[in-house]
Formats: structure tokens, C-alpha cells, sequence
């Protein structure tokens, strides 16, 4: 009985999909790859592990249009694509190894045979070292990102971004996903591997350097109607300059600094200036690689602190106390990059966020009065207070008498 049917005409490889396992042992990288052979998936495969032999396998395999996993099978001496149930391969890849297995980082358990799509942080490998993220934009929100990572945070603050690193299991501080806020960049070395990402929206974006893939070929020496092989779709797979346009784009790099990226992803190896010109190319601190790298601690930075857990709403009562006492514990940078970034440090985030709800209310209370009471006695009178609200955020403050004498 031959597995090798024909495959409908039009089916071909659309895009990659990942895959990440939790390993318990060393032998569970062989399952691993033994699964996906039994499959007949084509892939690119690797591991990560401790001293102990725990940590996890990454793969990845080929998906249609539909996001159907790909069976390369013979049909004759042709090349075919074949889908299989996408359910079909989480529960083999989950009972081959310990039960849970991650497709594009959504988490899947043997037994749920939901179709939740909803994703989530990449799973921690349990070899994460000098975990370390920087946020251009947090204003006054640290505790809270302390609270959701359930642990304080060695925070240093500059102006309105902050670098922030864990106090406790980096493991838990990295699938609790507060490090991957839009424009935030982290830099972690894992296992023999160095590894940046950043946030973008709901996804995160990931470059890693110096992973030893191995590749699984159901069908050497075929090709497909299209005269391509098993190996030249495998060969797209490591097109390091779809990762950098990916990561340009969500970025807004000029030109410039998207060629030198595109040139540092092309290394498949790193070295210790490796995070040092990523960071000089994202225009991110170099403490960040330093950090990353462990040339220093960020608890030996200069002005580095340690934020404790906190409520939302603490957290907006401690920055309008400081609004109003003019208590200033963080320093403002001392040359904004904009003209509405040193506007923003002179009213801090508390008060712009008052004077937004404030500004809501006004224009919900105005447009109600003019449609449904057709009256506009006080619509002169609330026009004006919305004028005045947007005039007062607009409109720089004087410096004072120690900004001038600094000047």
C-alpha cells in the first residue's frame, strides 16, 4: 500500500511555521525529528538545552495558503505537496515529548482540540541569561510592569524610556510578556546563542544567531511542477534579509540603517560586538548590550533602581502627587530628540492622561446637548473650556528660574 498519493495541482509551500517543544532529556530531540520524519513534514530543526539536558526543541516546517502543514510525497518521480490536519501534528510532535508543543507560539496541550489562535510570548527556554529589555515609551507605569511580571524590576530611567531587567526568574519575567510592549528591544544570550527581539502590536520578532539547524528531507532529489526542490524551499527558511525587512519595517529604519541591519543578520555566528552594533543601529542605550553581554550588571548602572509591584491606579496617584508637589525623581533627558518630547517632560504622563479624559467628556457632553436638546446656551461655554483644556496641554510652560539660570 503506497502513502503517495497525488496532491491537488495548485498546492505548494506558502510560508514557514514554527515550532517549539519543552524537552525533559537529551533523547527527546530524537523523538522530536523522528515525529516530523513519520510525518513526512519537510524541516529545519534544532535544540536548546542546559547542563541537565532540559530546555527545548525548535523547528520549522513548511504551510499553505490555508495554513495547512506540508507532506512532501513522490508521486512517481515527481515532488507533491500533501496537507495534513494541523491537529494531526500537534498531537504527534505532543506525545512524542512531554505533552505541550507550540505553533507560532500558540500554545497547544495533548487533549485540547481547540482552535484558539490567540498568541502569546515565545515559551522561556530555561537557559536564559542577562535577560535585559529597553521601552522607549513607559512614562510612569514600572510597578505595573512590575506586577505583571510578578517580581520587582531593576529599572534605570532616562527621560521617558527605561531599561528594565528582572530581579528574579528571567524565565518568568519573559513568558509573562511585559518586556514586549510595541518598540521595545530585548537582547538575551541563550544557551551558545545570542538572541535579540522586539514587540510589534500583538506578535514579537525574533533574530537568532549561531543555531546549528539540521534539515529533514522526505523527498530527496525530487522536485515539484514548479522544478523546485524539497531543499531550495528549505533554503528560503534561512533568508536572514526577510527577518531584517521585517524588523526595518516595524521600526521605520532609514535606508542606511536597514542595510547595516540586513548585513548583521546575514552572520550566522556572533561575537561579543554582536549586540553592541545592534543596539548602535536600533538607536537603543548601549547599556542595553552591555548588559546583555554581561560586561556589567544593570543593577551597577548609574542611577539604577529597583521598581516594586504596583496597581494601576497607585501607580497614577504617586504621579499626580509628584505633578502637583513638583517632586522630579527621574531625571528628564538632557537633549530631547523632538520638539514634543521635551514639550512631553515638562507634564508628565498623569496629567496628560487627566486632561484626555477631562477633553473626552467635554466633547461627549457637548455633542449630546447640541443633537439631542437642539439648545446651545452653554454650548458657547463648553466650546470655550475645551479651547482653553486644549491650549493649556499645547502651549510650552515658562522654564523657570533655575531651567533659565541653567540656559
Amino acid at each position: 500500500m503506497t502513502d503517495e498519493p497525488a496532491s491537488a495541482p495548485n498546492i505548494a509551500p506558502a510560508r514557514p511555521l514554527t515550532l517549539r517543544a519543552p524537552i525533559e532529556q537529551a533523547s527527546d530531540f530524537d523523538r522530536f525529528v523522528a515525529a516530523l520524519t513519520d510525518l513526512r513534514l519537510p524541516a529545519r530543526v534544532t535544540d536548546e538545552v542546559n547542563g541537565n539536558g532540559t530546555g527545548f526543541v525548535h523547528g520549522t516546517i513548511l504551510v499553505s495558503e490555508d495554513d495547512e502543514p506540508l507532506q512532501a510525497v513522490a508521486d512517481g518521480v515527481t515532488l507533491t505537496w500533501r496537507p495534513v490536519s494541523a491537529t494531526t501534528v500537534k498531537i504527534a510532535l505532543a506525545r512524542a515529548l512531554s505533552g505541550t508543543v507550540y505553533f507560532d507560539e500558540v500554545e497547544y496541550h495533548l487533549g485540547d482540540e481547540s482552535e484558539d489562535d490567540e498568541r502569546t510570548c515565545p515559551p522561556a527556554t530555561g537557559v536564559l541569561e542577562n535577560f535585559v529589555w529597553w521601552t522607549p515609551e513607559f512614562g510612569e507605569i514600572g510597578g505595573i510592569l512590575a506586577r505583571r511580571a510578578g517580581q520587582p524590576l531593576h529599572l534605570v530611567r532616562d527621560g521617558d524610556t527605561g531599561l528594565f531587567a528582572p530581579t528574579g526568574s528571567a524565565d518568568d519575567v519573559f513568558e509573562s510578556g511585559v518586556w514586549a510592549a510595541a518598540g521595545s528591544v530585548a537582547m538575551w544570550r541563550q544557551g551558545g546563542s545570542r538572541v535579540a527581539a522586539i514587540g510589534v502590536k500583538r506578535d514579537v520578532l525574533l533574530h537568532t544567531w549561531d543555531l546549528n539547524w539540521r534539515r529533514l528531507d522526505p523527498a530527496p532529489h525530487l522536485r515539484d511542477v514548479d522544478g523546485l526542490a524539497v531543499t531550495d524551499y528549505l533554503d528560503r527558511l534561512d533568508d536572514t534579509d526577510l527577518d531584517a525587512a521585517d524588523w526595518s519595517d516595524a521600526l521605520r529604519l532609514d535606508a542606511d540603517r536597514a542595510q547595516q541591519l540586513r548585513i548583521l543578520f546575514r552572520r550566522d555566528e556572533s561575537d561579543e560586538r554582536t549586540f553592541a552594533r545592534l543596539a548602535e543601529i536600533l538607536s537603543t542605550p548601549p547599556a542595553l548590550a552591555d548588559v546583555a553581554e554581561g560586561r556589567t550588571g544593570v543593577d551597577e548602572l548609574p542611577g539604577a533602581t529597583i521598581t516594586q509591584p504596583s496597581s494601576t491606579w497607585s501607580t497614577i496617584r504617586r504621579a499626580m502627587s509628584e505633578e502637583l508637589s513638583g517632586d522630579r525623581s527621574s531625571p528628564a533627558a538632557p537633549q530631547p530628540p523632538t520638539g514634543w518630547v521635551g514639550h512631553r517632560q515638562r507634564r508628565s504622563g498623569a496629567y496628560i492622561a487627566v486632561a484626555a479624559l477631562i477633553f473626552v467628556a467635554l466633547s461627549a457632553v457637548l455633542l449630546v446637548t447640541k443633537i439631542v436638546t437642539s439648545s446651545t446656551d452653554t454650548v458657547w461655554v463648553q466650546a470655550l473650556l475645551l479651547v482653553a483644556l486644549v491650549a493649556d496641554v499645547a502651549w510650552p510652560r515658562r522654564r523657570d528660574r533655575g531651567d533659565e539660570n541653567a540656559a
